[in-house]
């Protein structure tokens, strides 16, 4: 007996639009054809058996979406936090990875509650301030990458909490002893962060001030600036100048041009010869 099917009738995902010529079978038997809407947009033709067994229910949307949310987990896996964690455990555990003498190598791992689950730390990056322009600090440089230990901050800030950084203790002006990175220290003093560095060692050098790493009163030395003198080729003073900072800015001339002709390393510097004053 002949089946009535109504155009817009409903077979799961799928409405009935029209029926189509039938199709026939290896067997010369006919089988009643309907092309149907799926919810998704998509047009598809089924035959009456498949739609009325609950065989066919959609154009195939049905089975892509169950079998892409079987394979998928969090569904993030091209995002920057899943890459920063994968980075994680990569430069912890694998023996392959660049950095890897620098974690896995000293010894830091990972917390078993971060390393077996990417969802738990994702939740506590999100928790605890995860932005895109942050990247993931230990605040003990020697210490695992664990909540306990573990904070966001810019790439600035983190470049100050490296085991290669130069660490300077500042007393005075209010200063108890506090601990400074000398990139820190220089922004503080507004002093020049290479100059400093040379002078920095310079003081060490002459004062013998270092125990373990630590330089004390250190921001006199690295306020202290040699006059400089500018000088005729016979010898006579034209202009004296507090800094080779001060004496490149006023003749717009490179400081490395002058630092290179009290150096020795040129005879002349722009028909000048330059000279540290003596004290």
């Amino acid at each position: 007996m002949k089946k009535n099917i109504e155009i817009g009738q409903r077979f799961g995902r799928l409405v009935i639009v029209k029926e189509v010529e039938h199709h026939r079978m290896p067997s010369g038997r006919y089988r009643r054809m309907f092309l149907c809407k799926c919810d998704c947009g998509n047009e598809v033709t089924c035959s009456l058996a498949n739609l009325t067994s609950g065989n066919t229910s959609s154009c195939g949307c049905f089975r892509r979406e169950t079998a892409s949310n079987n394979n998928s987990t969090h569904r993030q896996s091209k995002t920057r936090l899943y890459r920063c964690w994968q980075h994680m455990k990569h430069r912890c555990y694998r023996e392959d990875d660049e950095n890897y003498s620098y974690y896995g190598g000293r010894g830091i791992i990972m917390c078993d509650e971060w390393k077996d689950s990417f969802e738990n730390f994702s939740k506590w990056a999100i928790e605890n301030g995860y932005k895109d322009n942050l990247t993931i600090d230990r605040i003990d440089c020697n210490g695992n990458y664990e909540p306990s230990n573990c904070r966001w901050i810019t790439q600035k800030e983190q470049a100050r909490n490296t085991r290669r950084n130069t660490f300077v203790y500042l007393e005075g002006k209010g200063y108890s002893m506090h601990k400074f990175t000398l990139s820190e220290l220089c922004e503080i003093l507004k002093v020049n962060y290479p100059l400093s560095v040379k002078r920095i060692y310079q003081y060490i050098k002459k004062r013998k001030a270092v125990e373990d790493g630590v330089i004390s009163n250190i921001e006199q030395s690295i306020r202290e600036r040699k006059p400089i003198l500018m000088c005729n080729k016979d010898g006579t003073i034209v202009c004296e100048y507090d800094s080779i900072t001060n004496a490149a800015q006023s003749n717009g001339i490179s400081t490395s041009a002058i630092g290179n002709n009290l150096s020795g390393r040129s005879k002349t510097c722009n028909g000048y010869i330059f000279k540290y004053k003596q004290l």
